[in-house]
């Protein structure tokens, strides 16, 4: 499902663009997912489990984006992957 683009300013002044990523940030995407894995227990992945590779991020985010039933955000900060979420 496509959303239109948001432009956040934080707090701090740093800027957050909310969108809908694309196949370029699946690189981006499975680092964001590793990164969080470690940091905590309360979420659904742990380390030890397998991530996807690159080309199964680009297909999920496909079909995601494709879904009329699905949406999926990132929080885009200073170019960095700082969030996302998914509703299906």
């Amino acid at each position: 499902m496509t959303y239109p683009e948001k432009t956040i300013v934080l707090r701090d002044g740093r800027t957050c663009v909310l969108r809908v990523p694309c196949a370029g940030d699946a690189e981006a995407l499975i680092d964001y997912l590793h990164a969080i894995a470690s940091e905590t227990e309360y979420v659904l992945r742990t380390p030890q489990e397998p991530f996807p590779t690159k080309e199964g991020e680009i297909a999920y985010i496909e079909g995601l984006v494709n879904s009329p039933l699905a949406l999926c955000l990132l929080a885009d900060v200073d170019g960095e992957v700082a969030g996302n979420c998914q509703i299906t």
